[in-house]
């Protein structure tokens, strides 16, 4: 069971709360859409096996569950100015922003909110690390809301997704499965070797789960 805190972020597949034990070191992401248990449970796998490739600049994930809502418990990082800004004012406006409402920021908010994201998507260090992540197979959702920096200037990506998706009769997935494991052999600490590569095999274990119900 989990307990949540305040709203500190918005997006259309989520909503992100403050952990309201742990408020300083844990965020909670509630997906709006229902998931399937084996895509929540791949946020876990996906999302650590992340982390351990770039300890740096990805959050460690802490849980994935099912219950009350589908949910992922991630570390807090500490967000840049402008993220905080941006977060703030979709949370405020989160209807209008979802579509459900028509009162929406002013013109100068909106129009700095843009230039924001827009920097994020151009900046250096934010395309260097999607080249890396892309290069050991990962997927990173590009949009610049899912960027900050932290005090050192490195660039965290603070987004969550399911390893794959349920499209019709297909499972798509979200990640380049021979580049992945192909990176987490190349890890030089066999330690963080080993998690990862246990992390892999329960995901594509989760992924055969996931293809044999859609025989069934």
């Amino acid at each position: 069971m989990y307990r949540k805190g305040e709203v500190i972020g918005v997006g259309n597949d989520k909503r992100i709360y403050a952990d309201a034990i742990t408020p300083e070191t844990r965020v909670i992401a509630e997906f709006r859409k229902e998931q399937t248990p084996e895509e929540i449970k791949s946020v876990y796998y996906l999302g650590n096996i992340a982390h351990i490739l770039f300890p740096q600049n990805v959050p460690k994930v802490y849980e994935a569950g099912m219950h009350p809502q589908e949910h992922t418990k991630v570390e807090r990082k500490k967000v840049d100015v402008n993220h905080k800004n941006t977060a703030d004012l979709m949370v405020t406006y989160e209807d209008y922003f979802m579509g459900d409402g028509e009162t929406g920021p002013s013109s100068e908010e909106d129009s700095e909110m843009d230039v924001d994201i827009e920097k994020k998507e151009t900046d250096p260090r934010v395309k260097q690390l999607l080249t890396k992540a892309s290069s050991v197979g990962l997927y990173f959702d590009t949009g610049g809301q899912n960027f900050s920096f932290d005090d050192l200037g490195t660039v965290q990506y603070l987004e969550v997704n399911p390893a794959f998706h349920i499209e019709k009769n297909h499972v798509r997935l979200h990640f380049n499965e021979s580049k992945l494991r192909d990176a987490i052999q190349a890890l030089e600490n066999e330690k963080e070797k080993k998690k990862a590569t246990l992390y892999f095999e329960r995901l594509m274990s989760l992924i055969q789960v996931a293809q044999n119900n859609l025989i069934q």
